[in-house]
């Protein structure tokens, strides 16, 4: 999806943020696949709970989306912590919310444990949703496919007529 939108810098400007979950892996993978952040949150710290990473991500982020004032925030990761707070930045934003990525739906509160919860609330911020293959398209809620009260089908709109639509994709 990046590169679909790189591809295209004429009628899109994008930023890359990195929350810093996974951070070991997501370099590993941002350098495999040629990807430039522009912004490194560096969040992780030793011992942090929900409560400190879910503020943290919301401080650190404040000032880009306010700043870059996105049309669409584009969340690529799993339903936990950090990737919940860029959706509700988002939101908060008043930008759209796309989704690419997640699991399926598991129908219990408590299990697992906070995963459900955030992809619960997610999918109420959530605008868009990106899939992984076509076949998520005819099967709503198979593996891979990020599930919600939306069909799994939904395109991406195009930005405001000949404008430039500008989008922050973590």
């Amino acid at each position: 999806m990046l590169r679909a939108l790189l591809a295209r810098a004429t009628e899109f400007e994008t930023m890359v943020v990195n929350t810093g979950q996974h951070d070991e892996l997501f370099d590993t993978a941002a350098a495999a696949l040629g990807v430039e952040v522009d912004v490194d949150l560096a969040l992780m710290a030793p011992n942090q709970d929900l409560f400190h990473v879910g503020s943290a991500a919301l401080r650190a982020l404040r000032a880009h989306v306010l700043d870059f004032r996105p049309d669409i925030v584009l969340v690529q990761g799993d339903y936990r912590d950090q990737p919940f707070s860029v959706r509700l930045a988002g939101f908060f934003a008043r930008a759209a919310v796309g989704t690419r990525g997640g699991g399926p739906a598991i129908g219990q509160k408590w299990a697992p444990y906070p995963e459900e919860i955030f992809r619960r609330l997610a999918d109420v911020l959530t605008d868009l949703y990106f899939v992984a293959h076509r076949g998520c398209t005819r099967q709503p809620g198979a593996r891979g496919c990020a599930r919600g009260p939306r069909v799994c089908d939904r395109q991406y709109r195009r930005g405001r007529g000949a404008e430039r639509s500008r989008g922050a994709t973590t």
